[in-house]
């Protein structure tokens, strides 16, 4: 079974937020722009000149996002569990504790703290139900999958959701449905940035590195002061 897609967003629109310092707008940009190095860096000197915070349901929220881009995901997991037995009402904390779940193949209980995430904010619930589907998929659950995937796609016309329901068409013998989706996603012109990431994602996933670059860069030309596909490019160059 091929490996489906993973999906590594950063909500940046709906994360926690505080005073807009210098060195809080640096940490929340370079998390961003998935930088562990210099969101460590911002996060040091935020706790040096605050450390009464630094226990606080927020700062540990950051703290565990960085964790997981150094791939510490265990540590992760215990700094935004602490944040949630501080703050059980911030959907943000059970999304972020559900993709910590994924990663680590613990899908039943990534499902569960995805479904807690869902609440008013439908960016936010598009991506619990995308990551619910990917997690029933993972399982061999495909109708669990394909009714979770087809709500996140309902939500949000996102390309990247679409691909994701392609492996679960093409699981339950969907043959038609598979091939529509196919078509959809070889002739999609991307609008914004997001779009340009995902369809970037799409081509490396199928092994196409240098349309995947192509992408990033007709992005670029179009938005140049986008530091998330900046961000992008650098890292698939590092690839």
């Amino acid at each position: 079974m091929k490996k489906l897609l993973l999906i590594i967003i950063i909500l940046f629109f709906i994360c926690p937020s505080f005073a807009d310092t210098k060195n809080f707008e640096g940490l929340k940009n370079s998390i961003k722009n998935n930088d562990p190095k210099n969101a460590k860096v911002y996060f040091d000197k935020i706790i040096e000149e605050n450390p009464d915070i630094k226990e606080t349901p927020d700062i540990l929220y950051y703290s565990s996002q960085i964790l997981i881009m150094n791939n510490d995901f265990e540590g992760a997991k215990k700094q935004i569990i602490k944040a949630i037995e501080k703050k059980q009402d911030e959907g943000l904390y059970y999304f972020e504790l559900g993709k910590i779940y994924y990663k680590l193949n613990d899908y039943l209980r990534a499902i569960n703290a995805f479904e807690y995430a869902i609440g008013e904010n439908e960016n936010l619930n598009s991506e619990c139900y995308n990551y619910i589907g990917l997690s029933h998929y993972k399982k061999g659950n495909f109708k669990r999958a394909l009714y979770n995937l087809d709500k996140a796609y309902s939500i949000n016309k996102r390309i990247i959701y679409l691909y994701n329901l392609s492996f679960v068409y093409k699981s339950l013998n969907m043959v038609e449905k598979y091939e529509e989706v196919i078509s959809e996603i070889n002739s999609y012109e991307p609008v914004n940035v997001r779009d340009y990431i995902d369809l970037s994602s799409i081509l490396y996933d199928k092994k196409d590195f240098e349309g995947a670059k192509n992408i990033l860069l007709k992005g670029m030309a179009k938005y140049p002061e986008s530091s998330l596909l900046n961000s992008a490019y650098a890292k698939l160059n590092k690839t």
